[in-house]
């Protein structure tokens, strides 16, 4: 079973990029495309520049301050 609770005290980022990827997904099934966008979209490029802009900085920023939390305590407090 999963935990939600300490997958996003790990990684803030995590349970949006996968509702992103399993929404992408149901969309380029439904369409029948990979990309679901059409070719000359000019969305696609500043979204995937604005959110490794903004993993970078949260990573950058966790570093440092320190603000990993001790990956072996949660495992311990797991049942």
């Amino acid at each position: 079973m999963g935990d939600l609770g300490s997958s996003v005290q790990l990684h803030a980022f995590g349970p949006p990029v996968a509702a992103g990827l399993l929404a992408w997904t149901v969309v380029s099934w439904r369409r029948g495309r990979l990309p679901p966008w059409p070719a000359q979209a000019r969305w696609p490029a500043p979204l995937a520049i604005a959110t490794t802009a903004a993993l970078l900085l949260y990573w950058l920023l966790r570093l440092g301050l320190g603000a990993f939390p001790d990956a072996k305590a949660l495992v311990e407090a797991t049942p």
